[in-house]
């Protein structure tokens, strides 16, 4: 009997020390990964092992004009309010799948900035991104510039200090992608006061008609962005 009782407790042992190694182990695995975290192979391990326990990440783009408000005109009777809703529809494809995107117009229809901002609040996304577009007089310079709000005093939920690290890594996609100069300027955008999320506001430069492919590679810029600060 003592010898059955031995037995059993030596198995019982012999369990908790595996599951003890296994814990162990699991522990070494996760302990490199985040040691690795800046890798981007390591890191898209780590993501998608807590995928399943963390919800989409929520974007508000806010296509500027719209309606009556038709902005700035090009050639061709080419509208600002119809180049930024397209450019804004492109980004919302490709991010769909990874991030719950909502536009603050889908079509050419007015929607002023109360509206817009009371959209964007009831949602309470983690980035807002308002997007207009520059006529530039110089036919050579197609320059991006990015805004973000400095205003410490306003509705915005992040600090000035946070918002001019998105726009910074906005400037680093965009400027890569696209082998054109950003630059980043402090603005008391109405848009962006009225916000209550960290926010930026892309002005895109073009002295022309954008054409589709132009705009596409905007989108791409613009979306590389957004994953370098998710």
């Amino acid at each position: 009997m003592f010898l059955i009782k031995l037995k059993q407790g030596k198995l019982k042992f012999d369990i908790l020390r595996k599951n003890f190694s296994i814990v162990l182990f699991f522990l070494l695995i996760v302990s490199l990964i985040l040691f690795l975290n800046k890798g981007a192979l390591s890191q898209s391990l780590f993501d998608n092992f807590f995928s399943s326990n963390k919800g989409k990440i929520k974007i508000v783009i806010d296509p500027g004009h719209g309606g009556l408000d038709k902005g700035l005109m090009f050639p061709s009777e080419s509208y600002e309010s119809n180049i930024v809703l397209s450019l804004a529809k492109m980004i919302s494809n490709k991010l769909d799948k990874q991030f719950d995107v909502f536009l603050t117009r889908n079509d050419d229809y007015a929607s002023d900035i109360i509206e817009r901002s009371g959209f964007s609040n009831n949602i309470n996304p983690e980035l807002f991104i308002s997007i207009h577009v520059e006529k530039n007089k110089i036919k050579s310079c197609n320059m991006s510039i990015l805004y973000f709000n400095g205003d410490s005093t306003n509705n915005n939920s992040c600090s000035q200090q946070d918002n001019k690290k998105i726009a910074e890594a906005f400037k680093v996609s965009i400027a890569e992608h696209l082998n054109m100069k950003v630059s980043i300027k402090e603005a008391p955008v109405l848009i962006l006061k009225t916000v209550c999320a960290p926010s930026i506001l892309i002005e895109i430069s073009y002295s022309n008609n954008p054409s589709d492919k132009y705009l596409m590679d905007v989108s791409n810029g613009i979306c590389k962005g957004i994953f370098s600060i998710f």
